[in-house]
């Protein structure tokens, strides 16, 4: 797997642009999170990982009200998956439970979801794009990312999202994984997945 930092956009919908995060050209993001630790990074699905890595999540935090139109994520391919073309990655964003640390399974706002075909996914680290169709305003709060998957998966075959583990990670947030019987929120490092929060 060779690490780069190119940003592929995927349209899941139309998004709003302008917000009152970070300006200039390009992209603005209200949350920039993370670099990569090689090694670090986990298989969405992939059965080998703790318990069996079912559903990835990273949980972050919103200080004020903010207009979010999408999320990037760092994903690459490992192996052959069947179907590539219809079985998808997933991502949602989702609140978090009073008194409770982990995703809710419940949608942010109506349109705080999106998915990828496994045939846009490459075998090198790219940000892919997933656009909130109409954006949304996130209120200050703890919320997660929720990213699964349709396809089969294996512990040779399955795409990852690359990760940071060890000091110097997103201070206000961490990842966790749903091992089809309950959340796992520690235990394995100081894992925070990567991500970009758009406005």
């Amino acid at each position: 797997m060779n690490f780069k930092m190119n940003l592929l956009v995927i349209m899941v919908g139309l998004g709003l642009s302008g917000c009152a995060g970070r300006g200039g050209t390009g992209s603005c993001y209200v949350i920039q999170a993370g670099s990569p630790t090689i090694g670090a990074d986990i298989g969405i699905g992939d059965p080998s990982f703790g318990s069996g890595a079912q559903i990835l999540a990273q949980s972050f935090q919103i200080a004020t009200p903010t207009i979010i139109t999408g999320v990037e994520i760092p994903l690459y391919k490992v192996g052959t998956i069947t179907d590539p073309e219809v079985q998808t990655v997933n991502l949602r964003i989702e609140t978090n439970p009073s008194g409770q640390n982990q995703p809710s399974g419940i949608l942010a706002g109506t349109h705080a979801e999106g998915e990828l075909a496994i045939s846009q996914i490459g075998t090198d680290y790219n940000f892919y794009k997933f656009t909130f169709t109409g954006g949304m305003t996130l209120q200050p709060g703890t919320y997660w990312i929720r990213v699964s998957g349709t396809y089969t998966s294996s512990a040779t075959n399955h795409v990852k999202w690359v990760a940071h583990d060890g000091a110097g990670g997103y201070g206000d947030g961490h990842a966790a994984y749903f091992n089809n019987t309950s959340w796992i929120t520690s235990g394995f490092g100081l894992r925070d997945f990567l991500f970009n929060l758009d406005c």
